[in-house]
């Protein structure tokens, strides 16, 4: 009897996995995708038209329906910073795009860094403050990669992008970071990763030097009366951050007054041609020079550049995604001739999603939509504390989501007639319509929320002096902006937080979907489990479901 239940026990470790317990082999090449703007409310619409890339990620990897960043103030610093270091702005203290001094009201760039050792890599011509990761406060995935776990020279871990902060927040500090310097049209970095560019970098350069200058004109996916097109609105500029559209029917060059060239390339969908051109360079000659395990973050940012302006209803936006669609797929395709399919591992995420232009979504029929103009609301502040208390120029600056005070008025009040201000304040902000609630910097750090709460995600942004002193929560769909025109992203609603997540590995992690709530931070623990590397430090996620 004994000896019968042994040989079934025995037998039981060799029975084959099934096609829903296929174990994952660490891939020799993991691709990270970041859709800059990338919110999952484009599916609902454009989906069955996505013919290549995208539409292979979702119809063959571990697809997350419900995927979300935690963040009251979802930007692309913080949700880049989601993704690889798989934690909180409380914890690794990017807690937006820049944040206002409580000293002296100045701006700070998260990327920005006036040391020597941080100069970008540019030839003569202005002087620029450098970039580095110097203001991210714990490791991510790129370091764990390089150093912590293997130290081989056979790993590798870069970042592409066009814009400077998202590509830092994923190379981290032992990764190597590729931007597109507004300067001078060519790629570029800082010497915090290279003490020059390398050779092929700057053969790439050259070889493409007049790219982001010269004239060009958007060719479209489909031809313009398409289905993949007709959605209301599409083609509607009354409300846009542009005089023009950027896609014109007759086939001449683009021009748009008062934008310049290099601003148009970079929303275009030649740009991230050129953006890709650059990492498929990069992975040849890493592979050439024997690195065959390499860890990729790219950043695709000319969504979110084309989305401020022209919204997500355009046709811009979408056409965007349709050319990504392709892109990706023949990205893709290289990696998957160089390492063989079953050997690449790729991701394919958002670090945000975009709220509709409001007066758009008034137009459909959703009238509590509305526009809130910072500068209007802070001139009334002022005026209200000038004629009550005497005290001129008591309100700052607004930074999304936060109304910044003068300290030193604040102060020289006292206790008792400083909350007596900040009562009134509050008070006339709740009054204005689109504005749902609103906290003191105490308030907010002390109230107690759930998890899983709105108010909770503006927690999750807490960090020592760099958060303001009034927090506001606007009604769904209205934005407090500093602009007449075009949108942002800014609230905790799903249109801003909710952002596709798709893992695929050929033969390993393939054909499932997940419909519970998870959060993107869980994404860099997934990652790592995979790789057979630690995880970032501060991360206190679990890896994703779904994956075995």
């Amino acid at each position: 009897m004994y000896k019968y239940v042994l040989m079934l026990l025995v037998g039981a470790l060799f029975v084959p996995l099934s096609a829903k317990q296929k174990k994952t082999t660490p891939p020799h090449v993991t691709v990270v995708f970041v859709i800059d703007q990338f919110a999952y409310h484009y599916l609902s619409k454009i989906k069955p038209f996505f013919k290549h890339g995208i539409k292979m990620l979702f119809d063959k990897g571990i697809v997350y329906d419900d995927a979300h960043h935690p963040l009251g103030v979802p930007e692309t610093a913080p949700g880049h910073h989601s993704i690889s270091t798989g934690t909180l702005p409380k914890y690794h203290g990017v807690v937006y795009n820049s944040w206002t001094s409580m000293t002296d009201y100045s701006k700070t760039r998260y990327e920005i860094d006036t040391t020597p050792q941080a100069d970008i890599l540019r030839d003569a011509g202005e002087k620029q403050p450098g970039a580095s990761p110097h203001h991210t406060k714990v490791d991510g995935l790129s370091d764990q990669f390089m150093y912590l776990a293997h130290g081989s020279d056979r790993y590798a871990a870069y970042s592409f992008s066009l814009k400077m902060h998202p590509v830092i927040s994923c190379a981290n500090r032992l990764g190597k970071a590729f931007w597109l310097d507004s300067k001078t049209g060519l790629f570029t970095s800082s010497k915090v990763y290279f003490d020059a560019l390398p050779e092929w970098a700057v053969v790439f350069n050259n070889k493409h030097k007049h790219a982001t200058t010269k004239p060009f004109h958007w060719k479209t996916v489909y031809p313009h009366n398409s289905p993949a097109y007709a959605f209301p609105y599409a083609r509607d500029y009354e409300h846009a951050g542009a005089p023009l559209g950027m896609i014109t029917e007759d086939g001449k060059p683009l021009t748009i007054p008062g934008v310049s060239p290099y601003e148009l390339f970079v929303r275009s969908p030649q740009s991230m041609d050129l953006l890709l051109g650059l990492a498929k360079t990069a992975v040849d000659n890493l592979y050439d020079a024997g690195k065959d395990r390499l860890l990729l973050f790219i950043s695709l940012s000319n969504l979110d550049l084309c989305g401020h302006t022209y919204g997500p209803d355009s046709m811009e936006c979408i056409d965007i995604l349709y050319h990504l669609d392709k892109q990706i797929a023949d990205f893709m395709g290289n990696i998957n001739e160089i390492f063989g399919a079953k050997n690449a591992l790729y991701v394919l995420t958002g670090d945000h999603g975009i709220c509709p232009i409001p007066e758009i979504t008034a137009k459909k029929g959703y009238h509590p939509a509305r526009r809130i103009l910072a500068k209007q609301m802070i001139t009334e502040m002022n005026a209200l504390v000038e004629k009550k208390y005497g005290l001129a120029g008591f309100v700052k600056t607004y930074e999304p989501t936060f109304f910044v005070i003068d300290q030193e008025a604040l102060r020289a009040a006292g206790r008792a007639q400083g909350r007596s201000i900040m009562h009134d304040l509050k008070h006339f902000l709740l009054g204005q319509r689109g504005i749902k609630k609103v906290w003191t910097r105490q308030e907010i750090a002390q109230l107690p929320f759930q998890p899983d709460d709105l108010e909770q995600f503006y927690k999750n942004q807490l960090y020592k002096d760099r958060n303001g002193d009034l927090t506001i929560m606007t009604e769904p769909y209205s934005l407090v902006t500093h602009y007449e025109n075009g949108t942002s992203h800014s609230s905790p609603y799903d249109y801003d937080t909710h952002v596709p997540l798709v893992i695929y590995q050929k033969g390993s992690l393939e054909h499932k979907r997940i419909t519970e709530k998870v959060w993107v931070p869980q994404l860099s623990h997934t990652i790592a489990r995979i790789l057979g590397v630690m995880r970032p430090s501060a991360s206190p996620y679990k890896p994703l479901p779904g994956i075995v």
